[in-house]
């Protein structure tokens, strides 16, 4: 889990989210998942990477994809996305 805390602006209270992935093989292939919580636990966006059958599995290509599909359909602002990425890349590891 990854916490994410988009600062205060005009119209906007400082806000915290959290990011949460999950990686899943079964029959159909294999998929990596990303949730985007409040901090009231409600899941407010999903992105899905599915890794093709002829390609090489790696957790961090499907994290990055999900997470850019999440980031997506929800916050259209490009700085909120920003505070996101800029936050998952320095997450310890």
């Amino acid at each position: 889990m990854i916490k994410v805390v988009l600062p205060a602006r005009q119209n906007r209270m400082e806000e915290t989210f959290y990011i949460l992935f999950n990686h899943k093989k079964d029959i159909a292939g294999r998929f990596t998942t990303c949730l985007i919580e409040t901090n009231t636990k409600t899941t407010i966006a999903t992105g899905l990477a599915e890794c093709h059958e002829n390609d090489n599995f790696r957790k961090e290509t499907g994290r990055k994809l999900a997470l850019k599909r999440a980031l997506e359909s929800v916050f259209k602002d490009p700085e909120d996305r920003k505070v996101f990425w800029d936050t998952y890349r320095s997450r310890p590891r």
